[in-house]
């Protein structure tokens, strides 16, 4: 933020309204960039012939796995 070290601008209000536009802007592109990387996301799972339908299910069987008390104690005393 500029004004602590600037100060206050001329016109505060001009000055909120230009960032409120960016702000804007960058959330719109943010949103066309998630939309483009989920298109590619898909066209790549449709090529492959993917019929898993939950993307998470390996992570879920993974988490699932028992980790050991030896483990687990490094884990907490490291």
């Amino acid at each position: 933020m500029q004004w602590p070290r600037d100060g206050i601008p001329d016109h505060p209000a001009s000055w909120r309204m230009a960032t409120a536009k960016h702000l804007a802007a960058d959330q719109y592109r943010r949103k066309v960039n998630l939309n483009c990387k989920l298109a590619i996301i898909a066209q790549q799972r449709s090529t492959t012939g993917s019929t898993e339908s939950d993307p998470m299910a390996t992570v879920d069987e993974d988490l699932d796995i028992a980790v050991h008390d030896d483990l687990l104690r490094l884990i907490f005393t490291a």
